[in-house]
C-alpha cells in the first residue's frame, strides 16, 4: 500500500484497482483490530 502511494506520488503511477481495494480492506482491518484493542476491559463484579 505504501509503495503504491510513493509510486503514484514520486513518478505519476497509478495503482490498479485491484491495489486499492486490497488497501482498503486492509486499513479497515486493521482499524477494526486497533479499536478492539484500545477498549477498556470489563468492570464486571465477579460472584
Amino acid at each position: 500500500m505504501i509503495a503504491s502511494v510513493l509510486a503514484w506520488l514520486v513518478l505519476d503511477e497509478a495503482p490498479g484497482v485491484a491495489t486499492i481495494i486490497g488497501g482498503v480492506i486492509v486499513l479497515t482491518g486493521l482499524s477494526f483490530l486497533l479499536r478492539g484493542r484500545q477498549s477498556p476491559p470489563s468492570t464486571e463484579p465477579a460472584s
